[in-house]
């Protein structure tokens, strides 16, 4: 028996036994009004009768928004397709494959067959790409986001999915598009988006997709090295500060930080220097859920959270934001140290009614 198709058997029956997975189970999850496997079918059936392909993701795009994009392109490339791929404030993960389907700005001018919109939870994540969603004739989301608005003719929304790129695999891998650089892809958007496989959201159907991507003959080793371990002088920096200026609270249970404007300026960094340091904040031993905020300008403000059981997708949603049960965030209209106390305030609460449930 082949890796392959053991590793298709190993899908099958994983998808037998975890319930919330959706495709052929007795999950109870439904998209549109539809069961999940009818809703990929029918995406399916979308790429196979278009020719044309606009493939979007939220504004400044993470590994999975990134790894799902590019991981689709390449897809419908191998299909014969026409897809070109827009992210706004792109980066730049270079261990990820497919840059060259990214089109450049302005987009104005694009009326493709099908919009994808992925790892997106709103239109208005879309920013720029947004406008493209009146020029399509068919807009499809995929999405895993607990937090989802519907904006789509068609939704492929799975809250308990890993990532959008675990979702992308399930429409076109029974397609025959996936090869060593669309697995490279959507292997760094699920290993992004469940911490290394850390978080409760990597299901045993999750890693026997993952299973199945790595048998491709990806260089997963480097992405997970690439993604997850290697930091830039500027982000060792930051998280320096972060880690001078950490509070616990709540018996410990809780690690907040704080990172200025200032601090950003005195180390030659930027925002983009600060993106793994609420993890690392929630690894400190016995700290069961964490908050950075930090000042992106003056006046503007981003707080992001990580758990390892309470929601704080709930109270990312009450501040304006949105993401996942383990994983959110949210931009406050304000300073830094007014948008910290608020965070601070509100994620103590929550963790102190789900201590005492």
């Amino acid at each position: 028996m082949t890796t392959e198709h053991s590793a298709k058997n190993g899908l099958h029956e994983a998808m037998q036994t975890d319930t919330r997975f959706g495709l052929g189970s007795k999950s109870p999850a439904r998209t549109g009004g539809k069961r999940l496997d009818e809703t990929i079918a029918r995406i399916r059936d979308i790429i196979s009768n278009s020719e044309s392909f606009v493939i979007a993701g939220h504004t400044n795009p993470d590994s999975d928004a990134i790894g799902s994009c590019l991981g689709l392109a390449m897809a419908l490339d191998n299909l014969g397709k026409k897809p070109v791929v827009l992210l706004e404030n792109y980066g730049g993960k270079e261990v990820i494959p497919g840059k060259e389907f990214l089109a450049p700005q302005p987009w104005g001018d694009l009326s493709p067959d099908v919009m994808f919109a992925l790892d997106c939870g709103s239109a208005d994540r879309l920013k720029a790409a947004e406008p493209i969603l009146k020029s399509a004739k068919t807009v499809v989301c995929i999405d895993h986001h607990v937090t989802h608005e519907e904006f789509a003719s068609v939704t492929l929304l799975d809250p308990y999915a890993s990532s959008a790129c675990e979702l992308v695999y399930r429409v076109i891998e029974p397609m025959g598009a996936i090869d060593k650089r669309v697995a490279s892809a959507l292997y760094a958007g699920i290993l992004s988006d469940t911490g290394g496989f850390r978080y409760e959201s990597a299901r045993p159907a999750t890693l026997v997709i993952v299973a199945d991507l790595i048998s491709r003959g990806i260089p997963s080793t480097e992405i997970y090295n690439e993604l997850l371990m290697r930091h830039s002088v500027a982000e060792t920096r930051m998280t320096g500060v972060a880690y001078t200026g950490v509070e616990l609270l709540e018996g410990n249970a809780i690690a907040a930080s704080l990172l200025t404007f200032e601090d950003f300026e005195k180390n030659d960094a930027s925002a983009d220097d600060s993106g793994g340091i609420v993890g690392s904040l929630l690894g400190i031993r016995g700290v069961q859920a964490s908050v950075l905020v930090y000042e992106v300008d003056k006046g503007t403000s981003k707080a992001s959270f990580r758990s390892n059981g309470l929601d704080v997708g709930k109270l990312a949603v009450s501040l304006g934001g949105g993401g996942h049960k383990q994983a959110a965030g949210a931009t406050i209209d304000c300073g830094a140290a007014e948008a910290y106390e608020m965070a601070k305030s509100l994620l103590c609460k929550e963790y102190r009614e789900w201590a005492n449930t």
